[in-house]
């Protein structure tokens, strides 16, 4: 007789979620004050912004830098925000993988994946703008708008034919399914 496992379903939405909570249970203290740091020069204009509390858009707005002491509940809040926008663009596949390390189970993501760019570089799906000096976080490449494959790239400090070349010796240890392959 085969035994049937049951595959629970949850959205994309709550699969991150849960992911970005599970991360802010354990981070340090400095973890928390970088990722504040990072998203603290916010404004109107940020598409996160509105979705925060008013005491947070208030706190922002009235401190060009973050205070010392951030209440915990309006610091988890922004680094809550952070984590869950590191998780754009990335695979229902990648997702379930992070549910079943932190202990939620089998699960199959529902929901469709947000359109990233495609880096010059790797030619996965991880450029949220493009020739913006993103940097693509599987192979690194910051996309200074560099197409010819033998021009140099200043941030880079190679070319993109060379960038490739190490791109595919290391690709095997890196995690390629995190990202959706451009076509």
């Amino acid at each position: 007789m085969k035994k049937h496992i049951k595959i629970k379903q949850i959205t994309r939405l709550t699969a991150i979620k849960n992911i970005a909570e599970s991360y802010l249970d354990t981070m340090t203290i400095k973890e928390r004050d970088s990722h504040i740091l990072n998203w603290w020069p916010l404004d109107e204009s940020t598409p996160n912004f509105l979705g925060f509390s008013t005491k947070l858009q208030k706190l922002i707005l009235d401190n060009e830098e973050p205070p010392k002491n951030i209440e915990g509940s309006l610091a988890d809040e922004l680094i809550l925000a952070g984590l869950k926008s590191s998780y754009i663009g990335v695979t229902n596949d990648y997702l379930a993988e992070q549910l079943a390390e932190l202990g939620y189970g089998t699960y199959a993501i529902q929901g469709d994946i947000e359109h990233l760019n495609t880096c010059p570089c790797c030619e996965y799906r991880t450029l949220s703008t493009i020739s913006d000096y993103d940097i693509c976080e599987l192979c690194m490449w910051e996309d200074d708008g560099t197409a010819a494959p033998e021009s140099y790239s200043h941030p880079n400090h190679m070319t993109l034919s060379t960038a490739k070349k190490q791109f595919i010796e290391k690709k095997e240890n890196l995690p390629l399914n995190k990202w959706v392959k451009a076509s």
